[in-house]
């Protein structure tokens, strides 16, 4: 196999963690919770989501018994890459599927490692053998020790020095960034009212104008279901297709809150906590965001535990949050500025 064939193989098999494109992105309206601050709502990706692979995120449904069958490879006339039936694939056809399906994206993911080095090295910031040693072994763990590493890089084709590589990658971009992010007293505390005040699990119907809004609210104390309402109202097309719900509990702590396009500010918030359980909301004017009613459905009260007992844990993960974010956005300002050109 020709060097740039192996090379276009290899760079297949490398792993897409935070310079995927998708974590550059804003956080979709769709998917995701937001707050002003870290929020528990918005989950920390797994060891498994950032540091997923393109093999896997091109891998399609596989045929029944896929999973179990191993083909074992064998010596092949030149140029040719697969016999099927007495019939050859190429190389060609096999690189130029390759490209077509995932080239850009790897190319995409290829450009942010180097801007990523670029910049370190402008900035003079460095890795110890040490340092690459301790995010490695961190990772390791978040992967569920050794043995489930080896494992899933062998399903990927990939090696512990692929593997090592983009660990690198991400702590060089994390040191560029921690010099800059800190976390207050306040934040720490409210980020502990994120992971242990109250949480309530809510519907909600928006509506563009007010009197819709007092219709929806009127119906539904005389009983009519609330995904009904919400699917015949909602101009919140993420609630409406989940039966009016919001994706996550509303909680203490980071204020404000986006649920899509539901707004959820400090006011709002308490008036929530406020309901008891299959109550409905006033109307709820949310400027140009329209109007909103709110079932509540359940809510628990804030867990009895002691601040001091846990709020240099409590700081550290909202230190890994803010870190996470401020990774994000610089590395999207990296990719802005960048005078990048494809050439696929």
């Amino acid at each position: 196999m020709s060097c740039p064939i192996r090379v276009l193989a290899a760079v297949f098999l490398v792993s897409v963690f935070l310079f995927s494109a998708a974590t550059l992105e804003a956080q979709s309206t769709d998917s995701a919770v937001t707050t002003a601050g870290p929020s528990a709502n918005a989950q920390p990706a797994s060891s498994e989501s950032a540091l997923a692979s393109p093999a896997s995120a091109v891998q399609g449904p596989q045929p029944a018994g896929a999973a179990s069958e191993v083909i074992q490879a064998v010596q092949l006339p030149p140029g040719v890459i697969a016999m099927v039936n007495g019939e050859p694939i190429t190389e060609r056809e096999w690189v130029d599927t390759l490209k077509r399906v995932a080239g850009r994206g790897v190319l995409d993911v290829m450009i942010r490692h180097r801007l990523v080095y670029q910049a370190a090295a402008k900035k003079g910031v460095t890795l110890s053998d040490e340092e690459t040693q301790a995010e490695f072994d961190k990772a390791v763990a978040m992967m569920g020790g050794r043995d489930a590493l080896l494992q899933r890089l062998s399903e990927l084709g990939e090696t512990q020095e692929d593997f090592k590589a983009r660990v690198r990658a991400e702590a060089l971009l994390r040191k560029m960034v921690e010099r800059d992010v800190t976390v207050s007293d306040d934040e720490t505390r409210r980020f502990f009212l994120e992971q242990y005040g109250r949480r309530a699990r809510v519907q909600v119907v928006a509506t563009q104008t007010q009197p819709d809004a007092e219709m929806v609210a009127s119906r539904a104390r005389a009983g009519t279901d609330f995904a009904v309402l919400a699917a015949e109202n909602s101009i919140d097309d993420t609630s409406k297709r989940n039966n009016g719900f919001l994706q996550m509990p509303v909680t203490d702590g980071f204020f404000p809150k986006y649920y899509g396009r539901i707004v959820v500010t400090e006011p709002v918030a308490q008036m929530i906590f406020a309901l008891k359980p299959g109550e409905i909301s006033k109307v709820v004017g949310a400027g140009q965001d329209g109007f909103y009613v709110f079932k509540m459905v359940a809510s628990s009260p804030a867990k009895e535990v002691n601040f001091d007992t846990v709020k240099d844990k409590v700081r550290a993960d909202c230190l890994e949050q803010k870190l996470a974010r401020a990774s994000s956005a610089y590395l999207r300002q990296l990719v802005e500025q960048a005078d990048v050109r494809p050439g696929i």
